[in-house]
């Protein structure tokens, strides 16, 4: 291999579990820890001051009303790129791994093959997410020029889903030959998931347990969520709905409803309080209307859990619906979702298969450990 190293580019410390969502640092340490003996380094220095200088700039316009992100802007690219030009000149030789990292690799001028990661296109986000789509116009053209440029200096292109390929085809003009898909794994270690995965198995007997994740209540559907938990109890089930993240008083005041509120995976009570409830559940229940690729259904589904969502975005590549969840369109009833929980409920054997099917996931393909030996595999 001619290649015995990989330089990862990023605007963060990729050994801080708490930034995005902890996948930077489960992706670094899956590098770090892959058998090809490849070593890993990383960029950061001023990119990380770079990134917090614009997300201040960012809240000040909001706080005038201004909705935009001048991260996505041409002027922070070509800093970026100036910065990262000039610092590579200086580092050793190895394949840049861009995460995430658009707006910064755009304009570098390099010789050095990219690998770039990120879990959509900026075309297929800025449709999907309500937030982008409030960007004024000048803006979603710079970061969308940003996204062609990358995509076209990038070696190859890792997407976790088909959703996000698809857009970097039709959208970006990119070649098979260049995309890659590769499932996200779980942000919490093989040792926690395995000492608290235990085979699942349901009944009308038992409390059904449903548990829904997530920081984002309204782009999440956090109040369908409730809604599918009533007509499971109106149906005759005992139903208990584990809330993690952040929810309106309103619901956590709900005699069904148990809110665990924000757990931080850095902590290791708090660990072991998020990985209790994942052993303990029987669906995650997570209806969002706008999302790339959730990491949750990946660590649902390194314990066993089967999940319930909506088609949207990238969730059709986490989920096949009636092999490791249940997948629905937009729009469908929220009745529809409590009468198929139900036939499982009825269909013990059903649950079971549903659930193996979610950890086979999880040890064949939806791993760091899988997604690692793949990168380093398309080392040149």
């Amino acid at each position: 291999m001619a290649t015995e190293r990989i330089i990862l580019v990023t605007a963060y410390n990729p050994r801080d579990v708490s930034k995005w969502s902890g996948t930077l640092y489960f992706l670094f340490d899956a590098l770090v820890k892959n058998p090809g003996g490849v070593k890993v380094e990383y960029i950061r220095g001023p990119l990380g001051t770079l990134d917090f200088a614009a997300r201040a700039v960012n809240k000040i316009l909001r706080y005038f009303g201004v909705s935009l992100d001048c991260r996505f802007s041409t002027a922070f690219a070509l800093i970026s790129g100036a910065y990262l030009t000039v610092r590579l000149l200086f580092a050793k030789s190895g394949t840049l791994l861009g995460i995430a990292a658009s707006n910064y690799l755009c304009y570098i001028k390099t010789s050095r093959d990219i690998i770039y990661v990120s879990d959509g296109t900026f075309r297929a986000i800025g449709a999907l997410y309500p937030a982008f789509q409030q960007f004024p116009r000048w803006l979603r053209a710079q970061g969308d020029k940003n996204e062609q440029r990358t995509l076209s200096k990038a070696r190859y292109i890792i997407y976790p889903s088909r959703w996000a390929s698809d857009s970097a085809k039709l959208d970006y003009r990119v070649p098979n030959g260049k995309l890659i898909e590769i499932p996200f794994g779980p942000n919490i270690s093989n040792d926690w998931i395995d000492r608290y995965y235990l085979q699942k198995s349901i009944s009308c007997a038992q409390t059904i347990k449903l548990i829904f994740v997530s920081a984002d209540w309204q782009r999440k559907n956090g109040d369908k969520a409730v809604e599918i938990s009533r007509l499971l109890i109106d149906a005759g089930l005992h139903v208990r709905l584990t809330i993690i993240g952040v929810a309106p008083h309103y619901v956590t005041k709900l005699d069904f409803v148990e809110y665990m509120g924000f757990l931080r995976k850095s902590d290791p009570k708090q660990l072991a309080k998020l990985c209790q409830a994942y052993r303990e559940a029987h669906f995650l229940l997570l209806p969002t209307i706008a999302d790339a690729s959730p990491i949750v259904f990946s660590e649902a589904q390194a314990f066993g859990l089967p999940s319930i969502t909506y088609d949207i975005g990238g969730t059709a590549s986490a989920i096949a619906h009636g092999e490791t969840g249940l997948l629905f369109l937009i729009g469908t009833p929220t009745n529809r979702f409590a009468e198929e929980i139900v036939r499982y409920v009825q269909s013990p054997d059903l649950y079971h298969d549903l659930s193996l099917n979610c950890r086979k996931r999880y040890q064949e393909s939806a791993n760091w450990g899988n997604w690692s030996k793949i990168i380093v595999r398309h080392l040149s």
